[in-house]
């Protein structure tokens, strides 16, 4: 677990690196981060905003909390839109416990669309990134929330980062034990040397 948050936490702090700030557009005042765990660096002694501000030299604000849905982040995006300055990159990256929970794919996508829609129309640039793959949750509601996201972002030309081929076991099975995808990988996280950098679009 400590590997897959870490890895994700790199790959997270890369993309948004070369997207979001090294854009031909002015560069970036501050940096919000909207999220879950992942974001509020659960089990580590860092996170990547926590990273991204030390590279960058700017305010970063750490807006995760470990176990938030995308309705409680949608319920706390005042405060993400009271940081600042501006201009400001807002990663948002959430998802994650509402698969674990059973909520409708449907309606994680429309809290993530809300979120991204209401940075945008504060002149802020909103940035999505897809969820981590995890043994913890079904295959197949993670690929659809990976998916819709996906399209969204590009139809909407909102910035878009997916970890998985970083950090997805091409053995893994579409299953929602734990146990056995440890088992399948050895309880590591596989990074193929040709899949080992986070897809941007």
């Amino acid at each position: 677990m400590r590997l897959r948050l870490a890895t994700a936490v790199l790959a997270t702090m890369q993309a948004t690196v070369i997207i979001a700030c090294q854009r031909p557009r002015a560069d970036p005042a501050s940096l919000a981060a909207l999220g879950d765990s992942i974001t509020a660096r659960y089990r580590l002694s860092y996170s990547y905003p926590d990273l991204l501000g030390r590279w960058r030299g700017i305010p970063v604000h750490n807006f995760g909390v470990s176990g938030d849905t995308t309705a409680q982040m949608l319920d706390r995006l005042a405060d993400v839109l009271d940081s600042g300055p501006t201009q400001q990159v807002v990663v948002i990256m959430g998802g994650t416990n509402d698969i674990a929970l059973g909520v409708p794919v449907e309606e994680t996508l429309r809290n993530l669309q809300t979120i991204a829609e209401r940075v945008r129309d504060s002149r802020r640039r909103p940035v999505l990134v897809c969820p981590p793959p995890s043994g913890a949750f079904r295959l197949d509601r993670a690929q659809a929330l990976r998916a819709g996201l996906r399209d969204y972002a590009r139809a909407q030309g909102i910035v878009f980062v997916d970890p998985w081929p970083a950090m997805e076991d091409p053995n893994r099975a579409n299953t929602s034990s734990p146990s056995r995808s440890r088992a399948r990988s050895g309880g590591r996280c596989r990074r193929p040397a040709d899949r080992s950098r986070p897809q941007f679009r």
